[in-house]
Parts: C-alpha cells; structure tokens; sequence
C-alpha cells in the first residue's frame, strides 16, 4: 500500500502527538495505537496513547501496554497532532475526542467502509485486511523498522482482525507481513496465548449459557445470540470478556449470518453482525446507523433487547433472502 505524502510530512512536522482508537478496542485498535506510538517514540516524539475504557484484559501483555491511558482528562489540550486509527467517526472515540478536536491536525487512518471522513487528512484503503497492516505500512514508510515490541503489537492486529488468519479478508500480503514481523521479533506465541487461549473461566461458563440460548432462524441461515445484562452480571462478564462470542455462532454448519444482542450497562443494546460468505452485512448495519465491513458490522440501538431483537432479526432474515434469491457470492471482506 502507497501511504499519501501528506501523513509522512505532517507526521515528521509534528513533536508532541496522541494516538487513539476506538471506545470497546479489538485487537486491530490496540495492536495499531502501540505499534505507531512506540515507533512515534524511538523516532523522539513526545507520545500520548489513549484509548477510551482502556485496554482490553487479554492485551495487557503486550509491551507498552501501559503507556495507554483510559482516561481522557490525561491528555493535554493542544497538541500538535492526533492520529486517529482504525475507526471512522470523532463519536466512536469516546471521551478522547476533546483532545484529538483540539491538536493542530488530525489524521485518521482507516479500513472500514462506513468511515465518515471526519478528518483533514485521512487515509482510507476498504481493500486492507487490517488498519495494523496499513500501519505497518506507514511504521516503515517513516524510515522506521519494527522493534520486536511494535513488531507484536502489528501482528496482534493483524492477526485479530483476520480471525487469525482465516478470514476471507487474508491474503498472501499478510502472511508476507507476518513473516517479517516475526523476523522483527514479533512473539506469536505470546499472542496465540494471551489472546485466543487464556479465556477467565467465567467467561467460559457465561459462554456456555449464551451459546444454549442460541436460535437458529431462516431455516437454519441465521443464527440469533442474547448477552443480556442479567447473563452478564450473573457470570461476572467484561466487554472484552464477551467479545469474540458471536464467531461461534456464525461457525454453526449451515449458518450463514449471525447477530449478537448485548445489553450495555445504560440500556442500549450493542448488535454485532457477522456472515460467511453471501450477506455484506454492512449494508444491514448501516440501516440501523451503524457499519463496517461486508462480513463484520455492527450497531448500537435503543428501545429494549426484545424489541431491538425483533426489528433487527428480521432486517437479517429479509437480507439473507434477497442474497440468496439472488445468488450473491461476494467474498470480499
């Protein structure tokens, strides 16, 4: 991938600069911030990495963790530049915005979609499997190689936000990716573990409940999941705990989209949406105002779980008849 002039220039123009990402971070977000801010600071910028709610439990391994604060009252006003990564509005970066409004320039980098173009400087590739791998791109387009600390952190958003390596959005530009970050030093077993093996046994057994709930719809196309707050209360469940959860759902033989309901705290109801290989259920995402990629989206809607359950299932179901009726097999991501 080309990286536009205009973010080398501005990057190198710039000394004091924040790195932020999106509010509920995956691996993509907190892989991305790390890699580009630890760069940012073995170039000598002064660096200010923050995420809204912080890092997910299963990513305090990586190194440098810690310099990401979740708490937006840390962050100066004023500074001379904020790089916004891997989202695509100033609402999905929560408290964070009020410092990344108010640096001298804002750029935002970017795979999705739906993303809005809220900033002067963007860069947008849709083609790209992750924003980590953009980053990577840009890490290297600064004259900067990857220490093994920025090196796992790229490979941890890459290798999230390809379902380590199988989703459809893989290609052979990944697995060369890979193999240089590891020749960086990238620690892929300190990864595979921390982030795919090390589930708190509560979270296992909140699995089991949700995943007993599941109902099977659209003779057997769609797959319908509840995390409700009770469930999660019960269990004692994070957000980051219950996060990967909707992946079993749609790897049911058969299923070919599956839509996850979780209740958030101040009543609204988180829907995720992923699909295999027919439905671009982006577009079933973006009429309830949300968005993202054709085989992952999501939304966030109010008006209670049963009745959010009911419209949106049935936006599902009416998506994944009109694809197959017309025999859609678009497989990009």
């Amino acid at each position: 991938m080309t990286v536009p002039g205009i973010l080398i220039d501005t990057i190198r123009g710039a000394e004091r600069i924040l790195v932020t990402s999106h509010i509920v971070p995956d691996g993509d977000a907190i892989g991305s911030v790390l890699g580009l801010g630890l760069t940012l600071m073995g170039m000598g910028k002064k660096v200010f990495m923050a995420v809204d709610g912080g890092v997910p439990r299963n990513m305090t391994f990586l190194p440098g963790s810690s310099y990401i604060s979740p708490d937006a009252e840390e962050i100066p006003d004023g500074l001379d530049l904020a790089l916004i990564l891997d989202v695509g509005s100033y609402e999905r970066i929560g408290e964070i915005a009020r410092p990344a409004k108010s640096a001298g320039a804002r750029i935002n980098v970017d795979h999705h979609m739906t993303n809005s173009g809220f900033t002067e400087i963007s860069w947008i590739d849709t083609s790209a499997p992750a924003t980590g791998s953009m980053v990577a791109d840009l890490i290297k387009a600064l004259g900067s190689g990857f220490s093994a600390a920025s090196a796992t952190a790229i490979f941890c958003a890459v290798s999230t936000d390809t379902g380590s390596f199988r989703y459809s959005n893989t290609d052979s530009d990944c697995f060369k990716l890979a193999a240089e970050l590891i020749d960086a030093g990238a620690d892929l077993h300190s990864v595979s573990m921390n982030v795919y093996e090390s589930r708190p046994y509560s979270a296992i057994k909140g699995l089991g409940a949700v995943l007993s709930g599941i109902e099977l719809r659209a003779g057997g196309k769609v797959a319908v999941m509840e995390i409700s707050r009770a469930l999660m209360d019960e269990y004692g469940l994070s957000e980051g705990d219950v996060e990967g959860f909707i992946s079993y759902g749609r790897s049911i033989e058969g299923v070919e989209v599956c839509v996850a309901f979780k209740e958030l705290e101040d009543g609204l109801i988180k829907v995720g949406f992923r699909s295999k290989s027919v439905v671009d259920v982006s577009s079933v995402a973006a009429g309830f105002g949300g968005g993202g990629h054709k085989r992952a989206s999501g939304c966030t809607l109010a008006g209670g779980l049963a009745k959010v359950r009911l419209q949106v299932t049935e936006a599902v179901e009416a998506a994944v008849s009109e694809a197959y009726a017309h025999g859609r097999r678009d497989r990009d991501r």
